[in-house]
């Protein structure tokens, strides 16, 4: 019942949450404690410490857009692999393949845009995806987004708006994908103010809250006025969804010059035929 749970949330809401906790599948909770371990880890370095203290100040590092955002590459050097963390690992859970391949009415499902994050307390307004956005890798992205801390609406919580998918009550406040628009889609004032308020939801919650969510649907990171948030995402997509089929998305870890996949390092020869298709 768990998997039809989660799927008959996210056709009639785009969004479910609950905790890893819950979930049951002995895998998941421990490959959790260990990306938490890992992360809890990696944000004590002191590149990490020194790059939050120059955040907190007010002068941060602008080497990204994104400067308020620590991720993957801030945190360890590269992007994530199957050999320096056990986080990719953690997202190809048999649960999350099995909603993955329900939720997008397919086997051919792709594993895009797994990330980790870090946002330390910072002093500058929201920007960029701290506003409400839809993704548009595709009509129909299934998001798994993790907290491996508590997280409010004081440090970060993710917000996101019901019904707002493509195809729902709430997708024409704002235009969805076009074939040739392959953009973020940040919505104008007057498209937010359009955004039934009961219709909002918080992912506010301990940690080892996790949330599944179709990122077509609005959504926007909050921005981290207290504290610290950690956490991570992984994005599925179909396989000929457009940011593949075009080569925006060409791999795993979206990145054009490099992959971190290694295919024929042990932890990749160690994974099933399953687990290596949504890789490629």
């Amino acid at each position: 019942m768990e998997k039809e749970i989660i799927l008959e949330n996210l056709e009639k809401f785009g969004v479910f949450q609950t905790h890893v906790s819950l979930l049951k599948s002995e895998n998941i909770f421990d490959f959790y404690k260990k990306n938490k371990s890992f992360l809890e880890k990696v944000i004590c370095e002191d590149e990490v410490v020194n790059r939050k203290e120059l955040l907190r100040r007010g002068m941060p590092i602008r080497d990204r857009t994104k400067f308020y955002e620590f991720q993957s590459k801030q945190l360890i050097g590269e992007g994530l692999s199957l050999d320096n963390s056990p986080i990719i690992n953690f997202y190809l859970q048999d649960l999350f393949l099995d909603v993955a391949e329900g939720y997008l009415e397919t086997d051919e499902v792709r594993m895009r845009n797994c990330i980790a994050f870090y946002h330390p307390k910072n002093p500058f307004p929201p920007t960029n995806s701290q506003n409400w956005h839809r993704d548009t890798e595709d009509r129909k992205i299934l998001k798994i987004f993790v907290h491996y801390n508590d997280v409010s609406l004081n440090n970060g919580a993710l917000s996101y708006v019901k019904n707002s998918k493509f195809g729902s009550k709430n997708d024409n406040i704002w235009s969805n994908l076009k074939d040739d628009d392959y953009k973020h889609g940040y919505l104008s004032l007057n498209a937010i103010s359009k955004i039934p308020s009961e219709d909002v939801v918080t992912v506010e919650g301990k940690a080892g809250t996790i949330c599944f969510f179709d990122a077509n649907g609005f959504h926007k990171g909050g921005q981290v006025r207290s504290g610290e948030r950690i956490s991570t995402h992984c994005c599925y997509l179909r396989n000929d969804a457009p940011h593949i089929k075009n080569q925006i998305l060409p791999t795993f870890d979206y990145n054009r010059d490099i992959n971190f996949l290694n295919k024929e390092s042990e932890n990749y020869l160690n994974l099933s035929e399953r687990q290596k298709k949504l890789l490629q």
